[in-house]
């Protein structure tokens, strides 16, 4: 080997634990052409006295690694932080939500991503709705045409609709108690909500957001989406847990 080539990394890969052995490390698979080279071209290896982990989507994590992480975060070393970006802070393990400090971002200004989220919103909105009046009267015939056309969705899309699905049952909830300060109903939601909300009360919402939990967990494990979408929206299943008192016309 000449004398310009890379070192190659240390056979013993306890010394990698030392800060100063790792830095080295990362510095010549950063700059030296190896693999990380493409991956963290711009970025070039430098002493600081903080570091900062970004963590992308902290409620997608694992059981097992969310519980590997509170260890971490509970007692980090000194000037380390961590920085955990969710999308959905209720999801996120309530352990690890305890020990960070939570900052609200809004966006500036709307965006295309946005915009196609507000229409997602919409669509959600409209099937949700029409869910419940038709699980309501009974249409068995509505419900399977309902299941089968939200099942081409796709993976991603129906999680987010069950998502979707349990912020509205917790809105209702909480409409049906009376406390507007802490609803986050927009003006379509909560014209809705004036005759439905009733029907969420305490003998029922535990279980229809376990339902919702239970059929998202299904989706994710890959599970056939025309099965879970009309076992869900059957009036015996999570569809049907409001139905106990009579609407209000």
């Amino acid at each position: 080997m000449g004398e310009d080539a890379d070192p190659a990394p240390p056979d013993d890969t306890s010394q990698l634990a030392r800060p100063d052995r790792g830095r080295q490390f990362a510095a010549r698979n950063t700059c030296g052409g190896g693999a990380g080279h493409h991956t963290l071209r711009g970025f070039p290896a430098v002493r600081h006295t903080t570091e900062i982990f970004v963590i992308w989507l902290p409620e997608r994590l694992r059981p097992e690694a969310a519980n590997k992480l509170l260890k971490v975060i509970e007692e980090p070393s000194r000037g380390i932080c961590f920085l955990l970006v969710s999308n959905n802070e209720l999801e996120v393990l309530p352990t690890i939500m305890s020990r960070a400090q939570r900052i609200e971002v809004r966006p500036t200004a709307v965006t295309s991503d946005q915009a196609l989220d507000r229409e997602e919103t919409a669509e959600f909105r409209q099937v949700f709705q029409t869910l419940m009046r038709d699980a309501y009267q009974r249409k068995i015939g509505n419900i399977k045409r309902l299941s089968e056309s939200t099942a081409t969705w796709g993976r991603e899309k129906l999680t987010r609709f069950f998502t979707y699905m349990t912020a509205m049952i917790r809105e209702n909830f909480i409409y049906n108690l009376r406390i507007p300060q802490l609803n986050h109903l927009d003006a379509q939601d909560e014209a809705f909500s004036r005759n439905f909300s009733p029907f969420i009360h305490a003998g029922n919402v535990e279980e229809m957001i376990a339902e919702c939990d239970r059929a998202r967990n299904e989706i994710t494990r890959n599970c056939n989406a025309k099965i879970v979408m009309f076992d869900f929206f059957s009036p015996h299943r999570g569809a049907d847990k409001a139905q106990t008192y009579p609407i209000r016309q």
